[in-house]
């Protein structure tokens, strides 16, 4: 019964710490795309506004 109880214990151990570390690396990868884009977004901005300018010229 013993044994029982700590591979139960053993498997539910492993279920809540692989699914907060998957929730947690898909948190990570959120955050750090986020900055990304906006990094991104950053770079293309400008490159738009130099468009527009040389449309108009």
């Amino acid at each position: 019964m013993i044994l029982y109880y700590f591979i139960y214990f053993c498997s539910m151990f492993k279920l809540y710490f692989l699914r907060y570390l998957v929730f947690y690396t898909v948190k990570f990868h959120l955050l750090s795309n986020k900055q990304q884009e906006q990094e991104e977004q950053q770079q293309v901005y400008p490159s738009h506004s130099n468009l527009k300018r040389t449309q108009k010229n």
